[in-house]
């Protein structure tokens, strides 16, 4: 059988794959420049940073003999370029450069911990593709700019333990990507902008430790991908806002301020709570009953208020409460027999009003100093607590005597007392005379 010869190839054919061939060489040898052209550039750039940030002996392996991308604090993508740089606690100095933004593939810039300095770096707005800044516990001042919406595309944006001063732009309610944004331990004053409201990613907000004062804006608890709110010491005032969206918080800390009102009953919708700090405030009412749905809670901190009326039973249902502070109140009544349920690590139920028996799970030397304070709180008979009454010694069915009974006693006691001393003055008489 006579075997078929395969085609013989065309000249059309042949110079089609010799096309694609020099194509593809063309591409490699492109892409290897490229990637060349990106590590000369980029690392001349990064021995610059190195250089104008006081060449810290922390970045020793940064030379002009080894890549960028083989460097701990750089990252790069697939072609060479940088793309992260992770410089925290460096022990960098000086200014930020404009020349940072020659990294022209540059998105996360992490500076924390640092012993940076200079007005707010707006040379970050030259850096087009940066999403994440993170300038953290370093020595920047002065006011932020007004056009800081400028940064666009962060989503990302941390400059708390600064000495940034004056009050946050509005415009910050423009950046629409934002998921993360701390401002705390700064020098802000002014009010809380409303604008915030308008970032409808953001998960993290911290602006705790400034000088913010007003109300806390209605559209921050109507965030709805919201999961941490930190406003702790500031000068905020009025009501916690009533109405919350903001289902999925699992951390609100408004402590150190000077709210008042009561605890909104909106807050039992927050079934995946595990935080809740309101201390030192001016939060007067009672602990809605709602809170039982808080089944993921951890910590409540209510101490150092103006709270009242009895605790809740359904706080002994909080299956996961490991942190209870209810201290400096004015809660009155027993403290709930359900709370033996709780499997505690602190408590504080100091300085109220509360009285009768504590429930035999605290009655041990571990609880000794969470019941301060409390006149007519009682521990039991064989407590080893010893600054409580004894509930025996105070008990109605026990020593204590209606008063027709005490009156009898007390006239018998004198009765007797004058008997014994006229019968003695009576043998003294005879003596004499004899």
């Amino acid at each position: 059988m006579t075997r078929v010869p395969p085609p013989p190839w065309k000249p059309l054919h042949i110079h089609v794959l010799f096309s694609f061939l020099f194509l593809l060489i063309t591409v490699v040898e492109f892409s290897c420049a490229s990637s060349q052209h990106f590590l000369t550039s980029e690392r001349i750039t990064l021995l610059k940073l190195k250089q104008q940030w006081g060449n810290p002996p922390s970045l020793r392996n940064w030379n002009a003999s080894s890549s960028p991308c083989n460097w701990e604090e750089v990252i790069c993508n697939h072609n060479g370029s940088v793309e992260w740089l992770l410089l925290m606690s460096m022990g960098l100095t000086g200014h930020i450069p404009p020349f940072i933004c020659d990294l022209r593939n540059l998105e996360t810039v992490f500076l924390s911990d640092n012993f940076l300095t200079g007005e707010f770096p707006k040379v970050f707005y030259n850096c087009s593709k940066l999403v994440n800044i993170d300038i953290a516990r370093n020595g920047f001042f002065g006011r932020f700019p007004n056009d800081i919406d400028r940064l666009s595309g962060l989503m990302m944006f941390a400059v708390g333990g600064n000495n940034f001063t004056g009050d946050i732009p509005p415009a910050i309610g423009n950046l629409s990507a934002l998921m993360y944004l701390s401002l705390d331990n700064n020098l802000f004053s002014g009010s809380i902008p409303s604008e915030i409201g308008n970032l409808s990613n953001l998960e993290t907000l911290d602006l705790s430790s400034n000088d913010l004062e007003g109300e806390i804006p209605s559209g921050l608890l109507l965030l709805k991908k919201l999961y941490s709110l930190t406003l702790h010491k500031n000068n905020l005032s009025g009501r916690i806002p009533s109405m919350i969206q903001s289902l999925h918080l699992i951390e609100i800390d408004l402590s150190i301020n000077k709210l008042n009102g009561s605890i909104p009953k909106d807050f039992g919708k927050l079934r995946q709570l595990e935080v809740l700090n309101l201390f030192s405030n001016h939060l007067s009412g009672n602990i809605p009953s709602e809170i039982k749905s808080w089944s993921s809670l951890t910590t409540l901190h209510l101490a150092r208020n103006k709270l009242s009326g009895p605790i809740p039973p359904t706080i002994g249902y909080l299956k996961g409460l490991l942190n209870l502070d209810l201290s400096e109140n004015q809660f009155s009544g027993d403290i709930p027999p359900q709370m033996s349920h709780l499997k505690l690590m602190t408590l504080n139920l100091s300085s109220n009003k509360l009285a009768g028996k504590i429930p035999f799970a605290f009655d041990n030397l571990a609880y000794e100093n969470s019941f301060l304070n409390n006149p007519d709180l009682c521990s039991s008979a064989s407590s080893p607590i010893s600054n409580l009454h004894n509930y025996y010694a105070k008990s109605p069915h026990s020593q204590k005597f209606p008063p027709k009974i005490i009156a009898v006693i007390v006239v018998l006691s004198t009765l007797i007392i004058l008997f014994a001393i006229l019968c003695t003055m009576n043998v003294y008489r005879r003596y004499l005379k004899k």
